[in-house]
Parts: structure tokens; C-alpha cells; sequence
């Protein structure tokens, strides 16, 4: 968590409008395949919330838009480019080929719906999103699933932070070991907001 802790340390130095910008950068870049776990990001961001140095409504705003558009660049990557990207000494780095078709065939079997999914999982979302890009899903349904998960999983994170007091590093042990029951649940709150919308609908 070295590299994180160095951010924190500009974003705590930054503050205010310059703080936010970095943050977003950093968080679009995480999903283009920037070396950093953005989850881990904005848990430490969070803690800066109890010093006043971020809001948490504002940083909740500025994460959530920025995890999405990470993702989205990599999915319209996935879409403009396949497989040749795949070619490429950036792409490899992003996405290891020799991995790809297997994520390829999980995104096929489980359709654009999985996208929602995909947002909670942090070790594997980038490339997962890429192959959902080269299966031509539409962009409506990577907005629509991506901003859902993104809108459950920003605000869990950063009001967890604020309920230990700050100690991030905390809330990324109890994360890892219940990343099963959080997948539950948030699969449980998509499954609700499916229904309901199917009710009124109806």
C-alpha cells in the first residue's frame, strides 16, 4: 500500500478543487490499467473526509464519475480495437492474452447484465471489462449496470471509512475477508431495483 500512501499524502497536501482533479485522474487512470487498486484509493481518500479536507457528497460524486469513466474507456477500447490491442506491449499489460479468452467466455455466458457484477470485482474488472467492450455489448448497458454498482459500492465505502474512524487499512481487511457476503448483498440490492422497476412497468 506504499504507492497509496504516497497519493494520500498529495491529496492531503493538494486539498479542495486540485485534490478532487488528482483524485479523478488517478482513478479514470486505475481503470485503464494504472498499477493501483482504485478501491483501496478511494478508501484512503475517504479518511481525508473526517479532516475536512474532502466532503464525502463531493468525493463520493468525484469517485463514482471517475470509476465509471475508467471503466468506460476501457470497454469503448475493448469495442474500437479487440483483440489487436492484445498485440500491442500496452495492451498485454493491461490484459493478459493468454487469460483473455477465458474472461471473453465468462462475460458471453453470463451477458451485459454481469457488468454490474464486474464493478465489484477488483482484481479482474479491467480486463473483464474489455471483453465485454469486444463482445459488442451496447454502451447503454455498461452506464446503466456500471453507474448502478458505482452508486452502491463509492458511498458503502467511503461512509465505512468514516464509521471506523478513518482506519482505512481496516476496512480493506474486512473487505477481503467477506468479499463474498458483499458481492451477495449488492447482487440482492440489483436484483430489488430489477424488480421494482419490472413492477412499475407493469
Amino acid at each position: 500500500m506504499g504507492n497509496v500512501d504516497l497519493w494520500l499524502q498529495k491529496l492531503h497536501a493538494l486539498q479542495g478543487l486540485p485534490g478532487y482533479s488528482l483524485l479523478f485522474v488517478l482513478l479514470v487512470g486505475c481503470g485503464i490499467g494504472l498499477p493501483m487498486n482504485e478501491d483501496i484509493l478511494i478508501l484512503a481518500a475517504a479518511s481525508l473526509t473526517l479532516s475536512g479536507i474532502f466532503d464525502p457528497v463531493t468525493l463520493i460524486v468525484v469517485a463514482g464519475v471517475g470509476v465509471v469513466v475508467g471503466d468506460f474507456l476501457i470497454f469503448h477500447w475493448g469495442r474500437k480495437y479487440g483483440t489487436r490491442l492484445l498485440s500491442t506491449r500496452f495492451g498485454s499489460k493491461i490484459v493478459d492474452p493468454k487469460k483473455f479468452g477465458d474472461f471473453q467466455k465468462k462475460m458471453k455466458a453470463a451477458g451485459p447484465a454481469y457488468l454490474f457484477t464486474t464493478r465489484f470485482l477488483p482484481f479482474i474488472r479491467t480486463p473483464l471489462f474489455f471483453a465485454a467492450g469486444t463482445l459488442n455489448y451496447p454502451y447503454r448497458s455498461l452506464w446503466i449496470y456500471d453507474s448502478i454498482a458505482a452508486a452502491i459500492e463509492v458511498p458503502l465505502m467511503v461512509y465505512a471509512v468514516r464509521a471506523v474512524g478513518g482506519n482505512w487499512e481496516k476496512v480493506v481487511t474486512t473487505i477481503r475477508e467477506f468479499q463474498s457476503g458483499v458481492l451477495l448483498v449488492a447482487a440482492v440490492v440489483f436484483l430489488f431495483f430489477v424488480w421494482r422497476q419490472f413492477r412499475r412497468s407493469r
